[in-house]
């Protein structure tokens, strides 16, 4: 271990690789909320390689799907190499913050690129000293983690039809995405309760849909079906209304798209803008300040649940080191893209089908990639 550490030691960026992939969905995905219909058939992903200056490498992910805004892999992988790659090429490979701070002066935004290289280098520090990143996040509170049941379908009909097949597979926490209307809402989460009765916990989620008064009737109309959580019931530009919204109703209210940095999060807290807050590497920009993130809504009292619903085993996986040190982490966690997605490239994908997945003790990430995987996927990035 001390010839891994003099190794690391002086270790520097050397050289940064971006691809763009495609991998396909298990079944289409469709979107018909409040009539912006939108269906695809894959998902579109940043694949990241970093080498340090004695030869060591690691890798980071990240995906967009559907309805993602802002994040365009083809763009991603433009940033990547023409700015954030001349920033951090030859600074030193473990200096998460100095990392950041390299990045953010090259160019403001842009998280989800600057997570993926982020991920990157703590796989590569993990596998040069030989231990998993969780090690140098935070530590490891949690063995293991749940994953949530996530729902999203045209009708009420299909709908319920994988609520029950998710319960059947013994999930007991379900998140169904709402936004149609209030009343389409209330008779669909009215139809999963009257199937599975009042064991199931039942989150749900409209995306920023409605305006005030939509949000506040699509809430009222559910709290009397026992929902835990309503996820970002009103639209992204309108914090008060979040603040507005929480004193007119029982129903918790978690904040997710008004919660990209740490000073986003500060005013969510400042303005008693949500009851429970979720995070993601994708959104907040890495595991640093994602764990960053976590500890401020911690000492905030704020429970945090993590997760994205595009992503594949590396970005699953930096998700899961991110949780481990956790006090307030809200199970299950919601990083679902795996259920949606029929290929990986990575040499032994993760399982999520039995409802729960350990905190990896492998070196780095735990990941190692499949070249003859990333290359069946790769697409050109002008195609994407």
């Amino acid at each position: 271990s001390c010839r891994l550490m003099e190794n690391f030691l002086g270790s520097t960026i050397r050289s940064v690789e971006s691809v763009v992939i495609r991998i396909p969905f298990q079944q289409p995905v469709k979107d018909f909320r409040l009539g912006k219909e939108r269906i695809t058939d894959a998902q579109t992903c940043l694949v990241i390689h970093v080498r340090d200056s004695e030869g060591q490498e690691g890798w980071g992910e990240v995906s967009a799907g559907p309805t993602a805004k802002h994040v365009h892999p083809p763009k991603l992988k433009e940033i990547v190499d023409t700015t954030l790659t001349p920033a951090v090429v030859g600074y030193e490979v473990g200096n998460f913050a100095l990392l950041h701070k390299r990045m953010d002066e090259a160019i403001p935004g842009y998280h989800t690129a600057k997570a993926a290289l982020e991920m990157a280098c703590y796989d590569l520090v993990g596998k040069c000293l030989g231990v998993p990143a969780w090690h140098f996040v935070g530590g490891k509170l949690h063995e293991e983690v749940s994953i949530i049941g996530w729902i999203k379908a045209p009708t009420i009909e299909q709908t319920k039809q994988q609520a029950r097949a998710l319960a059947d597979r013994g999930i007991d926490t379900l998140k169904v995405k709402v936004g149609y209307g209030p009343q389409k809402d209330e008779a669909i989460i009215r139809a999963i309760r009257e199937d599975l009765g009042d064991k199931i916990v039942l989150r749900v989620d409209a995306n920023s849909a409605y305006n005030r008064e939509d949000a506040l009737q699509s809430l009222k109309l559910l709290e009397p079906h026992g929902i835990f959580h309503y996820e970002d019931p009103i639209q992204e530009d309108d914090l008060e209304g979040m603040a507005w919204l929480r004193k007119q109703t029982s129903v918790r209210i978690m904040a997710d798209g008004f919660c990209v940095t740490p000073e986003d999060l500060i005013r969510v807290i400042r303005m008693e803008a949500g009851d429970i807050v979720k995070l993601s590497i994708l959104t907040n920009g890495g595991i640093y300040k994602t764990a960053q993130m976590m500890q401020i809504a911690c000492a905030a009292g704020l429970p945090a649940t993590l997760g994205h619903s595009y992503s594949l085993t590396t970005n699953t996986l930096a998700e899961l080191h991110a949780a481990a040190s956790a006090t307030n982490l809200l199970p299950p966690i919601e990083s679902v893209g795996l259920l949606k997605t029929n290929a990986d490239i990575v040499q032994e994908p993760l399982d999520l089908t039995q409802n729960k997945v350990r905190i990896p003790n492998r070196p780095g990430l735990g990941v190692d990639i499949d070249p003859l995987k990333l290359e069946r996927y790769r697409i050109n990035p002008d195609i994407g």
